[in-house]
């Protein structure tokens, strides 16, 4: 007597086999049918016999294919991948016709996706990443807006997978869908595969971010772009026309990047007065900003018209003289502009400054702050 061993132990065939990987973050419906997929695609348990194995239609048609007797095969996994077979029969099936009949893949892709069954679209879709056509990209880019959300997803990894041009025109044109799982597949993509060409796109996509998670995937999308200093040119070409809350997010990004390109923008938005952008601007500088960039950041902390951001001012050019090699020429510096600086706020900014580039001329700048007339600054000193 044949004893049946338990399905659920039986060994998996893995589901890369019909799906390939790709490097785009999957949304967690999309996930969850490509893992029932690897399920569905068990193959019988060790200790059944033929007889009693639950696929024994698909080992006929393997032997078949094994022995050169393709067309036969084929026509045996055409009705094993019909409506009225088990769903892991139908996809093995399926995914077996693509290595049998490379010729008829794109029809028979097309046909899945026109149709109802979506049994059998995850292989399908999933089969597009290894079309040699060079127009297939476009021929189903023209596919998405058709698709549910899920299957948008899954063509975004396979067009990610191919990565040609209209590919990537595809997934671009994602970046904007109604479905903000669909968005952020898109988004993760462009990143992964685009440079300076899509930064007017992902800009455009971040002023009109509705959530902090999408303009999160949007900060790491534009600092990943290739391209290396045309894609930073690019970035720093849309920040003067950008929303102060873009604004924000594309200095996150010139930080990631570490664009020293960048000081300069970033100095102009620190002596602005949005009270939003000349903390984020001054915390850029003091990632980015190198030694002969101090002076310029000193007066910018000087001249500071958004009040409010003097403690992040103050921090960031304190990171930046932390930095300095030439400590003394720090202090020199911060010195030569306190007995310039007539303000008592910016005289008091600029003590603060001074243990962080100790020397004998700070200590003087001190001991006389700590005798001065105006009380701020003896607090300071102290």
């Amino acid at each position: 007597m044949t004893v049946r061993a338990p399905w659920v132990a039986a060994p998996q065939r893995r589901v890369s086999a019909f799906i390939p990987c790709s490097r785009v973050d999957l949304a967690p419906s999309a996930l969850a049918s490509f893992l029932s997929l690897e399920l569905l695609l068990a193959p019988p348990a060790l200790g059944q016999s033929p007889a009693t194995s639950p696929t024994p239609s698909l080992e006929q048609a393997e032997a078949l294919a094994a022995k050169g007797k393709t067309k036969r095969a084929i026509a045996l996994y055409e009705q094993l991948a019909a409506p009225t077979q088990p769903v892991f029969i139908r996809r093995g099936a399926l995914g077996a016709l693509f290595r049998l009949d490379p010729t008829g893949a794109e029809p028979r892709i097309l046909k899945v996706l026109h149709s109802q069954d979506d049994v059998l679209k995850p292989v399908a879709i999933a089969e597009i990443a290894t079309l040699p056509a060079p127009d297939a990209s476009k021929r189903f880019g023209q596919e998405m807006p058709r698709l549910q959300p899920d299957e948008q997803i899954w063509l975004i990894q396979a067009l990610a997978g191919r990565g040609d041009t209209d590919a990537r025109a595809a997934i671009r044109a994602a970046v904007g869908a109604a479905d903000v799982t669909v968005r952020l597949a898109a988004i993760g993509a462009v990143g992964e595969l685009e440079d300076a060409g899509a930064v007017a796109s992902l800009v455009s996509a971040l002023a009109s971010a509705r959530d902090a998670v999408e303009r999160r995937k949007l900060e790491f999308a534009l600092a990943g772009l290739k391209g290396g200093d045309a894609t930073d040119q690019a970035i720093l070409g849309e920040f003067k026309p950008s929303s102060p809350a873009t604004k924000q997010v594309l200095i996150a990004v010139l930080v990631r990047r570490q664009c020293h390109a960048a000081v300069p923008t970033l100095l102009s938005a620190a002596g602005g007065s949005d009270p939003a952008v000349v903390p984020a601007a001054f915390e850029g500088l003091g990632k980015l900003a190198a030694a002969d960039d101090l002076p310029a950041m000193l007066n910018a902390l000087v001249g500071l018209q958004a009040v409010e951001a003097r403690p992040d001012a103050e921090n960031a050019v304190i990171a930046a003289l932390t930095r300095s090699d030439n400590p003394a020429q720090s202090a020199e510096a911060v010195w030569n502009l306190l007995v310039r600086t007539p303000e008592v706020e910016a005289r008091c900014s600029l003590l603060r400054l001074l243990p962080a580039c100790p020397d004998a001329k700070g200590l003087l700048a001190l001991n006389a702050a700590r005798q001065d007339s105006d009380p701020a600054l003896r607090e300071t000193a102290v």
